[in-house]
């Protein structure tokens, strides 16, 4: 439904698991980056939005198959 919005509020949606290790920031250092990141998409006009998620649309089915 609001899958979305409830990712920006902040909300728990969910739990993923997986056996490979992390070897990247801690969990909470990227739930604050992400949410920096949305903060500052939201400041963006709706077309520049747009024109961010096509790209990363595209560059999903460009490298889709690596």
């Amino acid at each position: 439904d609001k899958a979305i919005l409830n990712i920006i509020d902040g909300k728990t949606i969910g739990t993923f698991f997986t056996n490979i290790p992390n070897t990247s920031l801690p969990v909470d250092i990227q739930a604050i980056k992400a949410r920096d990141g949305s903060r500052l998409l939201q400041k963006l006009t709706s077309h520049h939005r747009k024109e961010i998620i096509n790209k990363i649309a595209s560059n999903l089915n460009e490298y889709s198959n690596d």
